[in-house]
């Protein structure tokens, strides 16, 4: 992992955010609860002032990887006259690119000697979608002749042709800050985390990001714990299992993101809740830069807190004020201590000994209709005395879009998933729902809809037009969603029992 932030040339200014993104991103790699990989066997290169230290860590990593190995690079990305990617140092100089920066195509040359099984190349840099274009083109990469290599994948964070975007005031850069809200989801495969990443970044009206994968590569995990079943961020112990809030903030919603750090608060799990009110800090939201600063002091990463203190209390958060007037006291700095205390609202002057506040939860956080719990549930129930085939859905999981047989009308049909998600669109809705269950079709004739569910609520309907079947055990509906309203207004949005299994009846 290699991140370059401070450049002594004029022409390439500074990238403070850089830092954040190697720290952040290996914690994550290597945590025991959410990453693949091993932390000896983690090495992270923060501003390497030579070529020379990145080519002989890359060549140790490519000699030593066996499984896995992965290149992550951010920073600024440089095209030479002939149209090559450099990955650009601290010392790089523009007139003598080619000379004073890692050129794309050394990094190329020492993955395609590696053994490592699979090989990942993520870049966060401008005019990283050349390294797409390198990688696909090259006869060492995708028809290397050791029989074990199972694949490359290459994800950047743009096209070719694009620069990538680095915010003044975020702790991370546009497509690191996606990344990692990805992966919350610790049970993504790569291709599920580039679609997550850049479904984000396209809810945030910034670049996005670029892919390519050569044979099973897309399969692997980076954020799943080798040893043990992979947990979602979105865990059973805090109770959300309505994923249309955690779709809310992973598209940039910060009530959303609030929601879930709360709650995973409450269920004591600090590590889900900082990721969430961080991403939500990142937002410029002044509650959540306040709370991710208590919680680096909990953590002991003092100078984050006071970083994130600091940030709250310029947009006017009484409660950082406080905290951060304690902070610089104790570090000397007693005038601007005495600024901010005042500032807070204090009109004592502050003694030794104050007391810094803590976690602070909101309380007017507006109520998702499709986030109810089961106690709240149970104040609702679905009128109706029509017999009606309940569908039950679960999580949405993303897959490659492909091609496959199917029996709509003859052909082939594009599935990009299953289950289900808020926000998500018609075609998909009713491709999750119609295939493929397993039922006896001569115990349903007389139904004449049914009704899709997720989470215990009643989502859409469907009016069923007939069944096919069978494909080995299983049947699938034919029909369309149903859109009068008068039967949208009967069925939907009412609470019913959470079942395991997909197809029940409703009498």
């Amino acid at each position: 992992m290699i991140g370059a932030s401070r450049f002594s040339h004029p022409d390439f200014h500074d990238l403070p955010a850089v830092a954040n993104n190697i720290n952040d991103l290996a914690e994550r790699l290597t945590s025991p609860s959410g990453g693949a990989v091993a932390e000896q066997h983690c090495t992270v290169l923060h501003n390497p002032s030579m070529p020379g230290q990145v080519g002989t860590a890359i060549t140790q990593a490519a000699a030593e990887a066996e499984d896995v190995l992965l290149f992550y690079f951010s920073g600024h990305g440089k095209l030479d006259q002939a149209g090559n990617l450099h990955l650009v140092l601290p010392d790089s100089d523009p007139d003598q690119i080619e000379l004073s920066s890692v050129p794309f195509g050394v990094v190329k040359r020492h993955i395609s000697k590696s053994r490592a099984q699979a090989r990942i190349v993520i870049l966060d840099c401008c005019f990283s979608g050349n390294a797409i274009e390198t990688m696909s083109t090259s006869a060492d990469l995708v028809t290397f002749e050791t029989q074990n290599i199972e694949g490359t994948y290459v994800l950047t964070s743009s096209p070719k042709n694009k620069p990538s975007l680095a915010p003044t005031d975020g702790r991370h850069t546009a497509f690191t800050a996606a990344l990692l809200a990805a992966a919350t989801d610790t049970d993504l495969t790569l291709d599920q985390l580039y679609a997550s990443t850049a479904k984000i970044l396209r809810g945030r009206s910034q670049p996005e990001p670029q892919c390519r994968v050569h044979n099973s590569a897309h399969a692997l995990r980076l954020f799943a714990p080798p040893t043990t079943p992979a947990a979602p961020a979105v865990a059973d112990p805090v109770d959300i299992d309505a994923l249309a809030v955690l779709d809310a903030a992973q598209q940039g919603d910060v009530d959303s993101m609030i929601e879930l750090a709360q709650r995973f608060h409450r269920a004591k799990d600090l590590e889900h809740a900082e990721q969430w009110w961080r991403l939500a800090a990142e937002a410029g939201n002044p509650g959540a830069m306040y709370n991710v600063a208590v919680v680096s002091e909990i953590q002991r990463r003092f100078e984050d807190g006071k970083y994130w203190y600091q940030r709250a209390a310029e947009t006017g958060d009484t409660n950082a004020m406080h905290n951060l007037a304690i902070r610089l006291r104790l570090s000397g700095r007693e005038a601007e201590a005495a600024r901010w205390w005042h500032a807070a609202g204090h009109t004592s002057p502050q003694r030794n000994g104050e007391k810094l506040r803590k976690v602070v939860l909101r309380k007017d956080l507006p109520v998702d209709p499709h986030m109810r719990t089961d106690a709240e549930a149970s104040q609702y129930s679905l009128p109706t005395t029509r017999r009606l085939m309940l569908i039950t859905l679960g999580k949405w999981a993303n897959r490659p879009a492909t091609w496959d047989e199917t029996p709509w009308g003859g052909g082939v049909h594009t599935r990009t998933g299953s289950g289900y998600y808020h926000g998500m669109s018609d075609d998909e809705l009713l491709g999750s729902a119609r295939v493929f269950w397993k039922f006896r079709p001569a115990n349903w004739h007389g139904v004449d809809f049914a009704v899709v569910a997720h989470a215990g609520i009643t989502r859409a309907v469907i009016r069923i037009h007939g069944f096919i079947g069978p494909f080995g055990d299983r049947y699938g509906i034919q029909g369309q969603l149903v859109d009068d309203p008068d039967i949208l207004a009967e069925l939907v949005d009412k609470t019913v029992p959470r079942r395991q299994n997909p197809i029940t009846l409703w009498a």
